[in-house]
């Protein structure tokens, strides 16, 4: 009888153990796996922490076209205002027309092949901008940009021995310009949306 107890109190000793080492298990996969989960999206969760969550969403925002447009043309009138001796803007508008969702009128004070360059690559370097944060399609960049792009080679022509490969490089050099002014191009963007038309001074 004595032998029968001990059976079971061994029994249900193992049994307990077994249970306990199930259980550990249980929270280590668990462990494991939201550690897994977060390494392989802390970027996003730091964001997520650093900013605001409006701010936060907005960024992964697919824009509307007319969004993207004011961003293109806040692109072409931030570059002028850079070059404040070269260029004049009289005017910015995203109200579309039959031939164009918008425009930027710009005064050339002072010719300059190298700056007119990187005028006419503003449009474009906004909206790879734009499709770095996610906000537009990579394949829509563009797009719309033909005029500006033709224009941008003809510049090209006109002062480098080899204009496709600085065709690339100007392009990056006006987006780089537009990233260390990135508030500015937010906060004009968000005003041409609202207002549509920006005479003489934005």
């Amino acid at each position: 009888m004595n032998k029968t107890n001990d059976y079971q109190k061994l029994d249900n000793k193992l049994s307990n153990q077994l249970i306990h080492i199930w259980l550990w298990g249980l929270i280590g996969t668990n462990v494991l796996f939201i550690t897994v989960i977060y390494l392989g999206n802390h970027t996003k969760i730091k964001n997520f922490l650093k900013y605001d969550l409006w701010g936060y969403f907005l960024k992964e925002k697919q824009l509307e076209e007319e969004e993207i447009t004011s961003y293109h043309e806040t692109g072409h009138t931030l570059i002028a205002l850079l070059y404040p001796e070269n260029f004049q803007v009289p005017y910015v508008t995203i109200k579309r027309t039959q031939r164009t969702l918008g425009h930027t009128s710009c005064k050339v004070l002072k010719s300059d092949p190298k700056t007119e360059t990187l005028l006419n690559f503003g449009g474009t370097a906004a909206e790879n901008i734009l499709a770095k944060n996610h906000q537009m399609k990579r394949l829509q960049v563009g797009k719309g940009s033909g005029s500006d792009h033709n224009s941008a080679k003809h510049n090209l022509n006109k002062f480098s021995p080899y204009p496709q490969k600085d065709f690339n490089d100007f392009l990056q050099k006006t987006e780089h310009l537009l990233q260390n002014n990135k508030d500015a191009l937010d906060e004009i963007s968000r005003k041409l949306l609202i207002k549509k038309l920006y005479l003489k001074k934005i």
